[in-house]
């Protein structure tokens, strides 16, 4: 509920950068917002869904990032020639800014959360309820089994038992995976641009590598 609004905010104001500098310190700030929103999107997503189709449905969920990039390229290949550079970031913007009242009347909260927690029997029902469509009839227990943290900063778990150099590596690889698709998607435009392209069909091209990700990621989604 606020990276989806921080992000939203932070890109609007990158529109009217004065520098570079400023350009790029925003967007850092603006790339943790969108940091913080997908991964909870995933997990809280994979509480709710069932086991059997976790994958595929996960997957489906995720290429909504992919499928964004790929419309922001169609987009940025309209805007730009007719309205300037500005204007694609204040697309970018505004829309997750529309979304907000939809997450803040359909997003549910997570119920092992709400039950790690201690929160009522009732209102847990309710929104488990909500999302499954199951009625409760208000007489059950919900709570959550799970052991207690064996450390007071919930990402030291990352490191604990063994998981050190686990993490290490996922983090390295999916940082190195992210670097090179941002640096396809941000450089591409410009190579095209440079071989001759209009900035048009430059965007539309960066846009078309978005949308075959898509495709990619939801067969493999499937086959798993």
């Amino acid at each position: 509920m606020t990276s989806v609004p921080l992000f939203g905010i932070l890109t609007d104001i990158a529109a009217w950068s004065s520098s570079p500098q400023e350009m790029a310190l925003l967007r850092l700030l603006a790339g943790m917002g969108m940091g913080a929103a997908m991964p909870n999107a995933t997990t809280l997503l994979s509480e709710y869904v069932p086991r059997r189709r976790c994958s595929p449905l996960i997957t489906i969920m995720f290429s909504g990032f992919t499928l964004g990039s790929a419309a922001i390229g169609f987009i940025a290949g309209y805007t730009i020639p007719h309205f300037g550079w500005r204007s694609v970031l204040l697309v970018g913007g505004i829309t997750p800014l529309m979304l907000v009242p939809f997450l803040v009347v359909l997003l549910p909260e997570s119920a092992r959360y709400m039950a790690l927690h201690g929160a009522p029997a009732d209102k847990i029902a309710a929104m488990l309820g909500r999302v499954t469509g199951y009625r409760f009839t208000g007489g059950e227990t919900l709570v959550w089994s799970e052991p207690p943290l064996r450390t007071k900063r919930p990402i030291g778990v990352l490191f604990l038992d063994g998981y050190a150099a686990t993490t290490i590596a996922l983090w390295i690889t999916y940082f190195m995976g992210l670097m090179i698709v941002y640096l396809l998607t941000e450089w591409l435009p410009t190579l095209m641009k440079d071989a001759g392209l209009t900035v048009t069909a430059a965007a539309n091209v960066t846009a078309m590598f978005q949308i075959g990700a898509t495709i990619g990621a939801v067969l493999i989604g499937f086959s798993s």
